[in-house]
Parts: structure tokens; C-alpha cells; sequence
């Protein structure tokens, strides 16, 4: 029986060791091949005059309603080298017309959440994990390597986020290719720009994001206004938020239960069983010399 537990502890204590060091992550890897985030965001747009070129003055908050269905998904797995889609679309909530779609493709490593094409070094496509209060640039949609800045740390129902931040003008040219003919040396450029993302940091999941943007404006080689193309902005808000923050609290418990009640068990007990095998022998000493 000694034999039994003595061999049955040492092999509960190597499982915890084998299970920490290799096998617990293939349960919790973030990317595999059937991982997807979708946010279905309520936003505000509004297009600038056709004569003028201007917009309302009326603030941007009180533009017309629109529903934005955003998707990122991985549409090819190869661990390091893994094909990601991000498709945004607008739509009409009345007859639920397409106002504006885009879709971005990108190779991405599964592991980093980097881009590994070598001319987007040191981009990411989303946050990683075990995110750092640090400077990360972000390229995906029509966002060319925007750098998003820790700003705060900030509770969302319960879950901690790290808030990062981006303010300044935003090179916008990707999101009218199919929309509107540039000149040579014309660009489209949002002045004032605004994104924020509010990420749980152990994960990487995005919770929560807001993007607002006064004014997307053609702009010649010298960087003078042109004339303006719409003013849009879109938020995470009510139900959506809360089932991002549900997602995100369930990703967490797997990876609790994983990476830290499956080892803590197993290895207290293989520490149990060890103990246990000589508490007889020591017992039976001490009767002796008694």
C-alpha cells in the first residue's frame, strides 16, 4: 500500500509538471482555427455637402443612427503564420442596406498576435496577451499602424481593462478605395481622430471600443483641405458590452481552471499521498520507543 501511494504521489507530481510546461496550453490557446470576435456596434454618420464640401454644424452625436457589424476571424491556421479577416460593415437600421463595407487580410502570428509580414514589423493585428502598460501599434481594418498608448486602468461591470488611447489625425485613404477617385498626391486624412480600446489584460480581448471621427477630409500633397467625405463615430454600448464582458469572465475561468485548479490539485494531492506513505512508518517508530 506504502509502494501504491509513494509511486501514485511522484507520478501526480510529475503530471503537474508535465501539465504546467505542456500540456495545459493546448487547451488555451487564444487562436486556433475556429476563433472569431464579432461586435455589433450602434454609431452615428453623416456625409458632408456635395456642393460645399462642408459639414453640418451640428454636433456629430446627434448624426443618424447606424448599426456596424464588425468580424475578425481566422480564415487559415498556420501557428505563426495564420491568415486573419477583419470585415466591417455599416448598415441602414431601417432597411438594413449596406452604407459602407471594408475588409482587411492579414498574416498574423497565432502565438504574438504580430503581423509577419516584414514590411509591418513590429504591428500588431490585435493585443496579445498578458498585455503590458505599454505602446502597441495596431494595423487591421483601415487603421495603418495606429499607436495606441496605455492611458488608465478602468473597471467595466466587474472586469478590469487596461484603457489604451490614440488622438491625432488618422491617414484614412484605405476605407474610400472603392468609393471615391483621388487624385495624384491626394489623401484622405481625419484630423482630431479619436480610438479608444479598452482591453483585459490577462487575455488580450478587447472588451470595449470607441472610435469618433469628425470629419474624413481629401487633402492635396500639401496637406490643405480639400473638400469633406463623411463624419462617423461608433461605440461597444448595452447589450453588446455585456456580452463581450460575459465572453471575456468565461475565457478567464478556462484559463484558471487550466493553468492553475488542475496543477494546484493534482500536485497537492500527489503532495498528500507522499506525506500519507510515511505517517504509518513514523507512527510505528514512535510506538517503539515508547
Amino acid at each position: 500500500m506504502r509502494r501504491i501511494m509513494i509511486g501514485s504521489g511522484i507520478l501526480l507530481i510529475a503530471f503537474t509538471g508535465i501539465w504546467t510546461v505542456a500540456l495545459s496550453t493546448r487547451f488555451t490557446q487564444r487562436f486556433t482555427d475556429d476563433w472569431k470576435w464579432e461586435a455589433n456596434i450602434l454609431g452615428v454618420t453623416s456625409y458632408a455637402d456635395e456642393e460645399t464640401g462642408e459639414f453640418a454644424e451640428t454636433p456629430l452625436e446627434d448624426d443618424p443612427v447606424n448599426i456596424s457589424v464588425r468580424t475578425i476571424e481566422v480564415t487559415e491556421f498556420n501557428g505563426d503564420s495564420s491568415e486573419f479577416t477583419d470585415h466591417y460593415r455599416t448598415l441602414d437600421p431601417a432597411t438594413n442596406a449596406v452604407l459602407w463595407e471594408f475588409t482587411y487580410t492579414a498574416s498574423v502570428n497565432a502565438e504574438t498576435a504580430e503581423h509577419t509580414d516584414t514590411a509591418y514589423e513590429g504591428d500588431y493585428f490585435l493585443f496579445p496577451s498578458n498585455v503590458e502598460k505599454t505602446t502597441y501599434n495596431i494595423r487591421n481594418s483601415t487603421y495603418q499602424g495606429v499607436p495606441m498608448k496605455f492611458e488608465k486602468e478602468e473597471e467595466i461591470l466587474d472586469l478590469n481593462t487596461y484603457v489604451f488611447t490614440y488622438n491625432d489625425s488618422l491617414l484614412n485613404s484605405a476605407a474610400y478605395e472603392s468609393f471615391v477617385d483621388l487624385e495624384d498626391g491626394q489623401k484622405v486624412i481625419c484630423f482630431d481622430f479619436e480610438m479608444q480600446y479598452w482591453v483585459e489584460p490577462r487575455t488580450g480581448e478587447i472588451v470595449k471600443y470607441r472610435e469618433w471621427c469628425p470629419g474624413d477630409y481629401v487633402v492635396d500633397e500639401n496637406g490643405e483641405q480639400l473638400y469633406g467625405l463623411q463624419r462617423w463615430g461608433n461605440e461597444t454600448t448595452g447589450d453588446e458590452l455585456i456580452r463581450r464582458v460575459d465572453q471575456v469572465k468565461d475565457r478567464i475561468n478556462t484559463l484558471n481552471l487550466y493553468h492553475l485548479y488542475i496543477p494546484l490539485a493534482s500536485g497537492a494531492l500527489g503532495g498528500v499521498m507522499l506525506v500519507g506513505s510515511f505517517v504509518p512508518s513514523v507512527v510505528r517508530k514512535t510506538e517503539k520507543e515508547t
